[in-house]
């Protein structure tokens, strides 16, 4: 079924826009009639403590309501998944994690499938169309759906959010079920790395506050006013829950950023990170920088700029 843009729809009387969410909300629902949480989704969330090195400490939880919302979460690495699944699964709620497929291997594909996740191929539109009502379906038939928000990893240093895509604000309108902002933030240790599994100590999920979204009002302007709500929940945590000798990001010692982000790109497993192409996913507005990453130039000078693979043996050498 077809989405129309923001701009049609605000030409839309009261009377066709209720009847446009209304037949988006009926075709949703069509699509899918599970219930409870999946067996993947049990299964591998009983494994994540195995496989992680870090803690989990979760606040905020009795704000998800017991019907189903859409956690609309800030993306930093190749752990977020499975933390949400891990987190929801010990929270005795389903979810479904709105994922993209276009840089996942064979295993980590099938993985992901076996979790419940809802995939799509973010270079075909119609792939995040039927996508985005695939888990509009999930939610108001059964469950959570969670959606990271800026479409790919925050490799940033010290902006806490790249800008919200409107993907969220859609879903919740279509399905009248509220956004929770949510925050997974992963304390890094404050030195060089050789392996990614080094890199966390401890991640913290926060969820806020219930938002409802509007469907008599600009979607943009309101996925807008929960970025800033977002990047506040997350200035906060910085603020309050590290302390300088481990790293605030506002003080960030570059050469343990340069290494960790390395590790993170190109040390997990089952990710194929290529940050030329993920920067095309974020959405940035007219006349900003379009920056996710910041390196090391050929003059030692901290810029923004990408680090790549074949860089391992410079990054390492300045890094001694």
């Amino acid at each position: 079924m077809k989405l129309l843009k923001e701009s049609t729809i605000a030409n839309l009387s009261t009377k066709e826009k209720i009847e446009y969410y209304n037949n988006l909300k009926e075709y949703c629902l069509s699509l899918n009639k599970k219930g409870d949480l999946s067996f993947g989704q049990k299964l591998f969330s009983k494994l994540c403590p195995s496989l992680r090195n870090y803690d989990l400490e979760v606040y905020g939880e009795e704000n998800i309501p017991s019907n189903g919302a859409f956690i609309v979460c800030n993306h930093s690495n190749s752990h977020d998944t499975f933390t949400a699944c891990e987190v929801f699964t010990n929270l005795d709620l389903p979810v479904s994690v709105f994922a993209a497929s276009d840089d996942l291997n064979f295993l980590s594909n099938n993985v992901f499938k076996m979790m419940d996740c809802t995939l799509i191929d973010r270079y075909n539109k119609e792939s995040c169309t039927n996508g985005l009502m695939e888990l509009t379906g999930k939610v108001l038939n059964y469950g959570n759906g969670l959606i990271f928000g800026e479409a790919t990893w925050n490799l940033h240093p010290y902006k806490p959010m790249q800008n919200l895509k409107i993907g969220a604000a859609r879903a919740a309108a279509i399905a009248s079920k509220p956004i929770i902002p949510t925050i997974f933030e992963y304390y890094e240790v404050p030195d060089i790395c050789s392996k990614e599994k080094e890199l966390y100590y401890k991640c913290i999920i926060k969820f806020g506050k219930p938002i409802m979204i509007s469907k008599d009002y600009d979607l943009s302007s309101q996925i807008f006013e929960i970025q800033k709500i977002m990047a506040n929940m997350r200035l906060e945590l910085w603020d309050k829950l590290y302390n300088k000798k481990q790293g605030m990001p506002k003080n960030t010692d570059k050469r343990v950023y340069v290494n960790h982000t390395y590790l993170k790109k190109f040390g997990g497993l089952g990710f194929n990170y290529d940050s030329e192409e993920e920067k095309k996913f974020l959405y940035f507005k007219e006349g900003e920088n379009r920056i996710n990453e910041y390196h090391f130039d050929n003059n030692g000078l901290f810029v923004p700029g990408i680090t790549r693979k074949e860089d391992k043996e410079k990054v390492f050498q300045l890094l001694k």
